[in-house]
């Protein structure tokens, strides 16, 4: 059981003006198939990779040296106030009864509170994730409580019953390509990146991944633990194959994470990435619909505080429509947006939902691996739990420290620097967490990152 906490932080900032040129870079151009058509294929990469479990250590900047210690830290929680959860005075509330303030009143004709007016029919981002959904069922390749066989790692030979395996959901849809440059906005990107048409294919090049691994965070960290996962689930040996199995989970479910934050920058040169942020969050379904699918279905499927993370989710996208709607959406074709600071005041509202989505979808994880300790018929399933919190804590603690875009970045100034500093000791153990780190790490989240 958690400990109780007094929850309290400071009004969040909003409205934020950045100091950047929109960037263009439709998720599905002519450059993605000419990438996709000369770029390995993961079934490639992994055949030819002779590799041993991935690790996702946290570098040495993300030490214990800086955490307080449990006994001088216990009690700093209580320092961080609640806002009660409440939308800031300025976010786009389109299920809001009440009379909207300018400009959101001018976008009603575009936006309702239940359905997402795409741009182009049919995205191919909510093709991807309806695809790859199939994987995140009860019984299927990620299910911590079974073990894939190493056909279910293969690049081309589907399991019996299965149309496909993961290896081949992931390259067919296009997905795995992606891992390969998918950058993370919430870091400033890097001095001198030309922002025209090859913007997004910057973290493509190893040397420019390389030379700038946080920003290129799926090159540089993702691709790795996909790759190495992939093919040590197919060459079985005496570590579960869940265990594989759930680090892929971990990496797709950030990469989505950080591809809706993505779209919704570079949807301001090309609306169309406007309705892949929509399709990576959603796989096309409309706020309440019954099938969900990716994220979405995941949150949903946490109860009442995951379903006020999809909802805040769905105000942002909404959000995100409505101002590219107003900037430079509405003419015939859409020209690029130059409102840079309700880009990025729309860009905030979603950044803070969605953080708080992959939030909740850590501490459940954290709650389902504290709950196998000390059950040896579940220890398995323990190494699972484990699996993911080891690619995701990593990846968060990093973001917690050094994002420089986006709500946490507003956020850190004000949370207690001691609950920080122990969060980032916590999330930076991996797998090799302990129960107790599982326990204060989700206490430690829920202090600071409670509100979406």
């Amino acid at each position: 059981m958690k400990p109780p906490i007094r929850l309290i932080f400071p009004a969040l900032l909003l409205a934020v003006s950045a100091c950047e040129t929109p960037r263009p870079g439709n998720d599905v151009t002519a450059s993605d198939a000419q990438q996709e058509s000369s770029a390995p294929d993961v079934a490639d990469v992994t055949v030819a990779m002779d590799v041993t479990e991935a690790s996702v250590s946290p570098d040495a900047g993300d030490s214990s040296a800086e955490a307080a210690s449990d006994a001088d830290a216990s009690d700093v929680a209580t320092d961080v106030v609640s806002n009660a959860c409440m939308p800031a005075s300025t976010d786009f509330q389109p299920r809001s009864a009440g009379a909207r303030m300018a400009p959101w009143d001018q976008c009603m004709a575009v936006t309702s509170a239940e359905t997402f007016p795409v741009f182009n029919a049919a995205p191919s981002a909510s093709a991807r994730m309806r695809a790859v959904d199939v994987l995140d069922r009860p019984g299927g390749f990620f299910d911590p409580t079974r073990d894939p066989t190493p056909d279910e790692f293969a690049p081309t030979m589907p399991p019996v019953g299965m149309d496909t395996s993961a290896n081949g959901l992931l390259t067919s849809t296009g997905i795995a390509t992606r891992y390969q440059r998918r950058a993370d906005e919430h870091y400033a990107p890097p001095a001198g990146l030309v922002l025209d048409s090859t913007y997004q294919d910057f973290c493509g090049p190893a040397a420019n991944w390389m030379a700038h691994r946080d920003y290129c965070t799926s090159p540089a960290t993702l691709n790795p633990v996909l790759t190495a996962s992939l093919a040590n689930g197919m060459g079985g040996g005496a570590t579960p194959s869940r265990v594989f199995a759930a680090r892929i989970q971990g990496t797709l479910q950030w990469w989505t994470y950080m591809s809706t934050y993505k779209e919704a920058l570079t949807c301001a040169p090309v609306v169309a990435d406007c309705d892949a942020a929509f399709g990576y969050y959603t796989g096309g379904s409309a706020r309440s619909e019954a099938a969900q699918y990716g994220l979405a279905r995941s949150l949903l499927a946490l109860g009442t505080p995951g379903r006020e993370a999809h909802d805040r989710i769905w105000d942002g996208l909404l959000a995100v429509r409505c101002w590219r709607d107003l900037d430079g959406g509405r003419t015939t074709p859409p020209v690029a947006a130059t409102n840079e600071a309700l880009r990025e005041q729309v860009r905030t509202q979603l950044d803070r939902a969605l953080t708080r989505g992959i939030v909740l979808l850590t501490q459940a994880r954290l709650r389902s691996f504290a709950s196998t300790d000390g059950d040896a018929m579940r220890a398995a399933e323990r190494q699972a739990h484990a699996a993911w919190i080891g690619v995701v804590g990593p990846l968060l603690s990093n973001g917690l420290q050094r994002w420089s875009r986006g709500w946490w970045a507003q956020q850190r100034a004000t949370a207690p620097a001691a609950v920080v500093s122990r969060l980032v000791t916590e999330l930076s153990a991996g797998e090799a967490i302990t129960t107790a780190q599982a326990g204060r790490a989700s206490a430690d989240l829920e202090a600071i990152l409670r509100c979406p």
